[in-house]
């Protein structure tokens, strides 16, 4: 089975592009007015801003409004127990609605847990998971996919410590459940925790679902990776 990731193309915000704080690739990102944090670029590292407080920031890609869609990250270092999360068919706002995939250690526990909001209403959760579930450790891959109904929490463990495994392989389903509540388009935003904590080579895009197999074709490059900010 194909996975979601196979074809998927960075979003900016990669080793080549200057550091930003907060996290802005021409104004492309977009930092959510209702949290007192953001998130920023340095050395091509994603981190939550401003230093010193352990509290999450979040960007929201602002460019596009995806119904089929991915994203996953590369962990340099998750401190604190995070939280790592992004959501998909999102609001303008990020807030109000939204898919939001999530991984996070609470007191030693190991949490990975798929919400949904709709329309400004409390933040529920659709599943979770507490038990024999995977770590995100250095190297490894957080993945979030919404394809149709199905919402997928995904990971990908690295092979070597020291090296990341390549975008298509060895990807593990963590959580899958199915909901109605937000057929689409939205938008999509990242999440980051933890004093200390950074992820590098967002990748995310569009997909279009094929056969009744869970096989997905391959991400579609809508945005443009080539950019530089001056």
């Amino acid at each position: 089975m194909s996975t979601p990731f196979d074809s998927q193309v960075p979003l900016p915000g990669y080793a080549d592009t200057p550091n930003e704080d907060p996290l802005s690739n021409g104004g492309r990102w977009t930092q959510l007015a209702t949290l007192p944090q953001w998130l920023y670029r340095v050395t091509g590292e994603i981190q939550p801003t401003p230093s010193g407080s352990f509290t999450a920031g979040e960007s929201l890609w602002n460019p596009e409004t995806w119904t089929d869609s991915s994203v996953c990250w590369r962990c340099s270092n998750l401190q604190f127990g995070g939280p790592i999360a992004a959501k998909l068919r999102a609001s303008a706002d990020g807030a109000s609605g939204y898919y939001k995939g999530e991984f996070k250690i609470v007191s030693g526990t190991l949490t990975w847990t798929v919400y949904k909001r709709v329309g400004g209403g409390s933040e529920t959760v659709l599943a979770s998971d507490v038990t024999s579930v995977p770590t995100v450790q250095t190297n490894d891959r957080f993945g979030f996919s919404v394809i149709g109904t199905e919402i997928i929490v995904w990971h990908q463990a690295r092979v070597d410590p020291a090296t990341p495994s390549p975008i298509n392989a060895g990807w593990t389903p963590v959580i899958t459940v199915t909901d109605t509540a937000l057929p689409g388009p939205g938008y999509m935003t990242l999440v980051v925790g933890g004093l200390g904590s950074g992820f590098f080579a967002p990748y995310g895009g569009p997909l279009f679902p094929t056969g009744g197999n869970g096989d997905v074709a391959p991400g579609t490059p809508v945005m443009d990776i080539n950019v530089r900010v001056a």
